[in-house]
């Protein structure tokens, strides 16, 4: 009966979205729920969701962090 999660879009939405995203990987059948993929559709329409999901497709996920970055970070302490 509600749009998003809480009521408005909130950090709820923001957190549960990507994994309800996932389903796709784990091979669902969403059309048995059809709020969901409605929600779906709604977060992922909203632009600050499309620019952050633009800006994840751009990042090197593969060569993010290598073992050598890894090395440096714990020998910095950061």
């Amino acid at each position: 009966g509600r749009d998003y999660v809480a009521g408005d879009y909130s950090i709820a939405d923001m957190a549960i979205y990507p994994w309800v995203l996932l389903h796709e990987r784990q091979q669902m059948d969403m059309s048995q729920f059809p709020h969901i993929v409605a929600y779906l559709a709604r977060v992922g329409a909203r632009p600050a969701v499309q620019r952050a999901y633009a800006k994840g497709a751009e990042f090197d996920w593969e060569g993010s962090l290598t073992e050598e970055k890894l090395q440096t970070l714990l020998q910095s302490g950061a």
